[in-house]
């Protein structure tokens, strides 16, 4: 978890009217102007595509029954995750269970899933309700957070985002032309040292080969059949 600073309003350009990262002071005299929430037991729902696949996590509040103040209980955050474009849906799971969450609310997320991560940004508040209701004492300790979490942590038996595929790493070689008098050329679909050798297995010509076309001068070598290498290819060819 990574700490991303308290609320703070703005002025008329949009820049913090207070550090974003200290508590400050700063009231809303006039509630009137915002509005005030009332999700119930659920609220605020965010819904992340996990790109390249039929997968989706939904993220959302909800009260934890098990954590109280006295008179409200505190909402924590929760997710469950689909693998079928939303038809059906893993068991749901808290994400917000570690010991220093217990008494925070979690409210307003905001989620999305990169390389198999879900992060989420959302605001925590030590007090249940909120400030512009009158049921919260105080609005000068919100507070953002930053979560991440791995989807193969969450749900272990509920495969979700793509399968890490094999990265092809051999080299590709074509060589011509063949016979060859005086020049030899390789193309290759990376760089990779181009290493000739005769018939009895014996280095006789070696060059940086790259990404393209590269082309020998083979004058020096004696007529006969001789093998170029470049990484794990390998190529017979013959020297009129």
């Amino acid at each position: 978890p990574e700490y991303m600073g308290y609320l703070s309003p703005l002025d008329e350009e949009g820049n913090p009217l207070a550090d974003p990262y200290s508590a400050t002071t700063w009231n809303i005299d006039d509630r009137s102007l915002h509005g005030s929430y009332n999700g119930g037991v659920c609220a605020f729902p965010v819904l992340c595509m996990i790109p390249g696949s039929d997968d989706m996590v939904a993220v959302w509040s909800a009260m934890d029954e098990l954590n109280t103040d006295g008179t409200n209980f505190y909402y924590k955050l929760f997710a469950s995750a689909s693998n079928d474009n939303g038809r059906t849906w893993s068991d749901m799971v808290q994400l917000t269970t570690d010991f220093m969450y217990q008494y925070n609310e979690c409210v307003y997320p905001q989620a999305l899933v990169r390389n198999n991560t879900l992060i989420i940004a959302v605001q925590m508040d030590p007090e249940t309700g909120t400030f512009v209701m009158g049921d919260d004492p105080d609005g000068s300790n919100n507070y953002y957070q930053g979560l991440t979490f791995d989807l193969a942590e969450l749900w272990p038996d509920y495969p979700l985002g793509i399968e890490e595929q094999e990265v092809d790493n051999s080299t590709r070689m074509s060589v011509y032309p063949n016979p060859a008098v005086d020049q030899l050329n390789v193309t290759l679909n990376q760089s990779s040292d181009i290493v000739i050798y005769n018939i009895m297995g014996q280095n006789v010509m070696s060059v940086k080969g790259h990404a393209g076309a590269n082309s020998i001068n083979i004058s020096s070598l004696n007529a006969g059949i001789y093998f170029v290498s470049a990484g794990n290819e390998m190529q017979k060819f013959v020297v009129k």
